[in-house]
């Protein structure tokens, strides 16, 4: 594997955890596992990856897909997935720090796994802008070649941000919720920049084509 192939790789992973932005989820894993024993939220937090995992994988592998049936071409989707992108960036800018969810709600009729696959998996964590990030990398023009590296790229992030939640009272307690807004904000940004460098490729293929 190249150099500039190994760099995509880092590049996709950090921007798509970066999108994903698990930290952001803490308070809503705190406040949705108070009360919750141990082995609750590891049941919790077991629901959340195997959500979010299947769904950015079925993502990766209906993309093409996807495209065919709807008969749109990749410099639209693009520029489409590229607003997405941006707009799930700013989202995290400008919101207060995480989603509101009362202390304790998990105690509720909700099983641990259902609260794990919402609303942690979906739309937290394996939200609009994670499965667009994932079915643009996997078109083989701008993306990883291989399938393969995708997935395993993906299970990467995946485990990772089960991590995260994993010890979420942990990292709570040593950033604090300043630390979390801070981060939430710096991810934003980098979302943001993911965004308008895909809008921009979709502009310019679709000029491409024109002056072509």
């Amino acid at each position: 594997m190249s150099q500039m192939e190994l760099t995509h790789h880092f590049d996709f992973i950090i921007g798509l955890f970066a999108m994903m932005d698990p930290l952001a989820a803490i308070p809503v894993m705190l406040g949705i596992t108070a009360g919750f024993t141990a082995a609750q939220r590891r049941r919790t937090v077991l629901a959340a990856f195997i959500g979010m995992t299947s769904i950015l994988l079925l993502s990766q592998y209906s993309g093409v897909w996807l495209l065919e049936t709807l008969g749109t071409s990749l410099a639209s989707l693009q520029i489409a997935g590229g607003l997405v992108i941006a707009w799930s960036g700013f989202t995290m800018l400008t919101q207060a720090g995480g989603e509101d969810v009362p202390v304790g709600s998990g105690t509720g009729q909700a099983s641990p796994f259902q609260l794990g696959i919402v609303p942690l998996a979906v739309p937290l964590l394996a939200g609009p802008g994670a499965i667009t990030k994932v079915l643009l990398e996997a078109q083989d023009s701008i993306g990883v070649d291989d399938p393969v590296h995708i997935t395993i790229n993906v299970l990467i992030v995946c485990v990772a941000c089960g991590l995260v939640l994993l010890l979420a009272d942990t990292i709570g307690r040593i950033i604090g919720q300043a630390g979390i807004i801070i981060f939430n904000r710096v991810f934003g940004l980098l979302v943001i920049a993911i965004g308008v460098e895909i809008v921009v490729s979709g502009i310019a293929a679709h000029v491409g084509t024109i002056t072509g």
